[in-house]
């Protein structure tokens, strides 16, 4: 089992009360649910990638990476499975002595062969973020710091390597609709759903304070994370909206709470939480059923981070 104390700072900045309060929910799961998650975490002090069964069975590591010497310091995150849950896409950063960030973004076999660079960008302190594979398989989409503008963007990865900026400024975490044609990001005024063709993008109404949107596969749902309040009184919860923010409900609430991905069937959604009341230390990845309003650790998965859910 994964079982690690890691450090997650999430969009929201101070760090919220982590006592978990679950809005209408009750106690496990009484179905296990179905699928493999790939998720990042920590095996000692070295990152890696790791799958599992949404049950909590067949744990496997995916990377094998090396510790690094010398004080720098390296990072494994935002897996993303391919359409065809025959590979999962990351994002691996080394932060070196000097200052400078050196991300890139490759791809594995789900059996951990076959990886290979993508996409390598370098910056001062920031590393690239938010990976999410394009329902047709064709591209993948990533937040990347660039100095200038000074500013978070979406680019557009293609898999012979090329890349194109999305968004200008002022964006991150995208989320692609299942019919590939909209994205959904995290903007300045809150979420924000774009046309992939045309660019355009209209802020869905009610969503100010909202970020970390995830469309569910079946179209009908975006979820988010919102901040509820501010400094160490305010909270942060779990919410799933239509794509015009109409039908907005809460589903979990309390802690540090950040939505990853939904299940393929799209009737439950897998979180991380920070369990420290200070919002520092020790991870786990939950899911949260739409269906019977049970909220799920997922055994094994302790000091987890990010996460990408295949059928």
């Amino acid at each position: 089992m994964v079982n690690v104390l890691r450090r997650l700072t999430f969009w929201l900045g101070p760090a919220f009360a982590a006592t978990l309060v679950v809005a209408g929910f009750g106690g496990s799961q009484a179905k296990p649910f179905s699928g493999t998650i790939a998720f990042e975490a920590r095996n000692g002090d070295v990152p890696n990638l790791f799958v599992i069964h949404a049950d909590g069975t067949r744990l496997r590591q995916v990377t094998r990476d090396p510790r690094i010497k010398g004080g720098e310091l390296a990072s494994i995150g935002s897996p993303s499975w391919s359409p065809d849950g025959k590979s999962i896409a990351f994002i691996a950063t080394t932060f070196r002595l000097s200052g400078q960030a050196i991300s890139t973004i490759s791809v594995v076999a789900a059996n951990g062969s076959k990886r290979r660079v993508l996409f390598r960008a370098q910056s001062r302190q920031l590393p690239l973020y938010d990976l999410a594979w394009s329902p047709d398989g064709r591209r993948i989409a990533f937040t990347w710091f660039r100095d200038p503008p000074g500013a978070y963007e979406l680019w557009l990865l293609r898999l012979d390597g090329s890349a194109d900026p999305f968004t200008s400024g002022a964006s991150e975490s995208p989320s692609w609709a299942p019919d590939g044609k909209r994205l959904a990001y995290a903007g300045s005024q809150g979420i924000f759903v774009a046309n992939v063709r045309t660019r355009k993008a209209q802020v869905v109404k009610g969503t100010g304070t909202s970020r970390c949107p995830k469309w569910s596969p079946n179209g009908r749902w975006i979820a988010v994370c919102t901040s509820n309040g501010a400094g160490a009184k305010g909270f942060q919860s779990l919410d799933v909206m239509t794509p015009t923010g109409a039908g907005r409900r809460q589903l979990v609430k309390g802690g540090v709470i950040r939505p990853l991905a939904w299940a393929p069937t799209s009737d439950a959604i897998l979180f991380v939480r920070v369990k420290h009341d200070k919002g520092l230390g020790e991870t786990q990845l939950f899911i949260v059923s739409l269906h019977d309003h049970r909220v799920t650790p997922v055994p094994g998965t302790v000091g987890a981070g990010t996460a990408s859910w295949h059928r």
